[in-house]
């Protein structure tokens, strides 16, 4: 009997769904979340907060969620609010309900959807868009679909889509306002004070040991380890008791025993004795695949799936895994150094992988909407990009399909650390080195070991011109393949 998790489905409604174990009233509105979620509600003066998922204050893991939502009840106003879930990690929603109106905000990175839409004046949000498509009846749009059908099964769609043309995703740096039906970014709206790699690296050092302990007093926790330095720093984080942490790798089809993301792991796991476990890939039973399908439509990723189901049969599936899918802004993955004249709408294009003339359509429109706040921020739409469409839709859409069988949290899913690494200029961080600091005064041997040894690429990511046209070039001759 497959157990489906899912503990961060939820449905926001004025209507009761009795198919949900658990209501909550809050305002005109009905919070429904089933037995394996976590909810905690609190009300003073008129005023009412939910905080669903898993948080941590990334200041004080001592604090429980009860704790947490306590304190963002002591907030005079929806700004102030939102300052203080600044220093929250985990994933999670909060639903805030004040004389200012009926609010919903996601996490730092949308981990957990926030999906809405109104329909005969009525209002349904939930974590999953399918949700609010099989209450009303709803199938997937053409456009949503011709959007799809352009790429890969992997890549998700553009901005604020879903594969519903009137359901609409919250995306990370955004609330939504329940009473207007209305997304209002807060983030970013002023400029932004710059500071060194040694001080952001200190910062994330300290809040990422303390998230991670916090995480590991509530959970058994698991790491999966590749060559690449994303998984290594939180390794590192990890030191005093990784001893305790079960640590694993995905074996693909396409590797060997010589592959760097094998043969590394095995190498730093062997000489520190630590507990680690290869996990070859299992095929996805056609039951599964159609639990997938069912829970998720056009939404389902099948390799994640597949990871998800290889992960679920394993000795360690009782364990919640870290993974470090956000970190990689840190690092300013799409920019390198490229001058900011040249975040277009064609190069980002080329980073959704996705040959649609719909989807480049909405990322043009996703550029002219952020235009005069990255302006008087100097927050590079490179990363805002990142940030917004990279983690807040695909990673996003990954943790979804996750969450069916398996559970997992990114302890960088917090907004004062992402802040903070933006606060430093994408010269200083092209070259790991927010990672490499960590690292260094973490568990400094681990930088001993190779990182990515693959030297195919080296030379264009060591040019940014050339990491431009090799961009440009490689979405040229994807798009002519896919046609």
């Amino acid at each position: 009997m497959i157990k489906v998790k899912e503990r961060y489905n939820y449905l926001i409604s004025k209507r009761i769904f009795k198919e949900y174990d658990n209501i909550i009233d809050i305002g005109d509105y009905k919070f429904h979340y089933n037995n394996n979620g976590y909810a905690v509600y609190s009300n003073k003066n008129k005023v009412e907060i939910i905080v669903f998922g898993r948080v941590i204050n990334s200041h004080d893991s001592t604090q429980t969620t009860k704790d947490i939502t306590d304190d963002l009840l002591k907030a005079n106003n929806l700004v102030e609010l939102i300052i203080k879930s600044k220093k929250l990690a985990g994933r999670f929603v909060i639903i805030y309900n004040s004389y200012e109106g009926f609010f919903v905000i996601p996490d730092a990175t949308s981990s957990i959807g926030v999906t809405y839409t109104i329909c005969n004046n009525e209002l349904l949000i939930s974590s999953n868009p399918k949700n609010i498509a099989d209450i009303l009846g709803w199938e997937e749009s053409y456009k949503s679909k011709e959007i799809k059908s352009s790429a890969l099964e992997t890549y998700v769609l553009p901005y604020d889509l879903t594969m519903y043309d009137n359901i609409k995703f919250v995306i990370p740096n955004h609330y939504l306002n329940c009473k207007t039906g209305k997304v209002i970014r807060y983030y970013p709206l002023e400029k932004t004070e710059k500071i060194t790699i040694d001080e952001a690296a200190e910062i994330t050092r300290e809040r990422l040991i303390t998230i991670i302990l916090g995480y590991y007093k509530n959970y058994k926790l698991s790491l999966p380890l590749t060559a690449g330095i994303d998984s290594r720093t939180i390794l590192s984080a990890c030191k005093d008791i990784v001893k305790n942490i079960p640590i694993y790798t995905f074996y693909h089809e396409n590797f060997s025993e010589e592959t760097a993301d094998i043969a590394i792991p095995r190498e730093i796991t062997s000489k520190y004795d630590l507990d680690y476990y290869v996990l070859k890939d299992l095929q996805l039973p056609s039951e599964i695949d159609l639990l997938f399908t069912k829970r998720l439509g056009s939404s389902k990723n099948s390799f994640i799936a597949r990871n998800a189901w290889t992960y679920y049969n394993s000795v360690i599936s009782n364990y919640t895994f870290l993974n470090g899918d956000i970190i990689p802004i840190a690092k300013s993955s799409f920019g390198r150094n490229l001058p900011e004249i040249m975040a277009t709408t064609g190069y980002l294009t080329t980073k959704t992988h996705n040959y649609s003339k719909q989807n480049k359509k909405e990322i043009k429109r996703w550029v002219q909407a952020v235009g005069k706040y990255t302006k008087v921020s100097n927050i590079s739409k490179y990363d805002l990009f990142f940030w917004e469409h990279r983690i807040g839709k695909w990673t996003m859409n990954s943790l979804m399909n996750y969450d069916i069988l398996v559970d997992s949290i990114n302890p960088f899913n917090c907004r004062e650390l992402i802040e903070t690494w933006l606060s430093v200029p994408r010269k200083s961080r092209t070259k790991y080195s927010i990672h490499k600091k960590i690292i260094l005064h973490n568990w400094p041997e681990l930088l001993d070991f190779p990182i990515n040894p693959d030297k195919r690429y080296q030379l264009v990511y060591k040019s940014s011109l050339l990491f431009y046209c090799a961009s440009r070039a490689k979405y040229i001759l994807e798009k002519n393949k896919h046609k």
